[in-house]
């Protein structure tokens, strides 16, 4: 079931970090993901983490040296309600069978664009090998000593981490080349690519008295006054209690997953836990955990997922997505209209990509037809 929901969910962004977890759709979001933007479930996001919660994560775990204070990140969830077919082995007749599993739960996503990468998408309608050797060749003009890393079938990424190398203009100049050599259908200059982890979250505000904050009291040599604690939950948050748990095997226990999200390491500990009323929301529940991570340092049962493996990687805006450019070459002519007119008139020979269908349909009527030619001559005449 993890894996699916890794998988099968997969969009792991949201709007900018400073929000009052306000709902956006799919489509409103700055970065998308090898186009698993569809789907119900993506349709309402929430954008979490206002109080900066998870900085740390970003500045110290994601793989990237070039992030700092001022480097974007994104945190959203979703409620995913679906029914998923899963495989299931018998042990006693080997046989395997279907059996339906029930997913309703919200899952959280953490991006952080990425300054020091490029991105750029080969056409599918050229051989693949030569493509492939002449665009290294035009990236090392640029980026010296430098091999693309291909992510995904026909999808490159560079990373630059010398900041005298890294410039718009250096970006711009290796994709008019790449564009004028006919060899790609996007590119996505710095910043305009982000990574992407999964969340793993419990109960939010569940928490081990005796493991990881013991640990943190003689580290950093505060303590937690759970009393305190207790009372500013009974006078800022009476809709809430406060419980002390001692076994983790207990029904409560077990109803706030604390054996799931501790494993068998944490025998005999004390567990506190704030628990809200059933019905709040999920992310109201996540600003109830960042109201007490602010006021106490408690950290919420959450963390990013699989912090050793390479991050997911995410899309932002194409810079070949120009009006009018139907070939891709970066300039918007005559070319692009004749090219536009041939395709309208169902020529099986005018080779179109799909970004130069959306370029070419300049009325945005979702086809590309005589219409759209003349008002590329008309854009065209207006440079002239």
């Amino acid at each position: 079931m993890k894996k699916f929901m890794k998988f099968a969910a997969v969009l792991a962004s949201a709007m900018m970090l400073c929000t009052n977890c306000p709902a956006v759709s799919a489509e409103d979001l700055p970065f998308h993901l090898f186009g698993y933007m569809n789907g119900d479930h993506l349709e309402q996001l929430q954008i979490l983490d206002d109080k900066g919660w998870m900085k740390g994560y970003v500045l110290n775990r994601l793989r990237s040296n070039d992030t700092n204070e001022n480097t974007p990140y994104y945190v959203c969830t979703y409620h995913l309600d679906t029914v998923w077919m899963q495989s299931v082995l018998n042990t006693e007749t080997g046989e395997i069978h279907k059996e339906a599993q029930h997913i309703d739960e919200y899952l959280m996503y953490l991006a952080a664009m990425r300054e020091d990468k490029l991105q750029y998408v080969l056409r599918s309608d050229i051989d693949r090998t030569a493509a492939e050797q002449k665009a290294e060749e035009i990236v090392q003009k640029y980026f010296p000593e430098k091999r693309p890393y291909e992510c995904a079938k026909g999808t490159y990424l560079l990373t630059e981490r010398d900041e005298a190398l890294r410039t718009e203009e250096r970006a711009d100049s290796l994709m008019h080349e790449l564009a004028e050599a006919g060899l790609i259908s996007a590119f996505y200059t710095w910043g305009e690519t982000a990574e992407y982890k999964e969340i793993d979250h419990g109960f939010l505000t569940v928490y081990d008295a005796d493991g990881y904050i013991r640990e943190r009291e003689q580290e950093e040599g505060k303590t937690y006054d759970w009393a305190a604690i207790e009372a500013w939950v009974r006078k800022h948050h009476p809709e809430c209690e406060f419980v002390s748990i001692a076994d983790k095997d207990s029904e409560l226990g077990k109803k706030l997953d604390i054996s799931y999200w501790y494993h068998e390491l944490l025998w005999g500990n004390t567990f506190y836990a704030v628990i809200p009323p059933e019905d709040i929301s999920f992310a109201d529940h996540f600003a109830l955990a960042m109201e007490l991570y602010e006021q106490f340092g408690l950290s919420p049962c959450a963390w990013p997922t699989s912090l050793e493996s390479e991050p997911g990687q995410m899309f932002g805006k194409n810079s070949l997505a120009v009006t009018g450019d139907a070939n891709l070459d970066c300039s918007v002519d005559v070319s692009d209209a004749v090219l536009a007119a041939r395709f309208a008139a169902e020529d099986r020979e005018a080779v179109i990509t799909d970004q130069g269908k959306e370029n070419a349909d300049v009325n945005g009527d979702g086809s590309v037809t005589a219409d759209d030619t003349e008002l590329i001559l008309k854009k065209i005449a207006k440079k002239i």
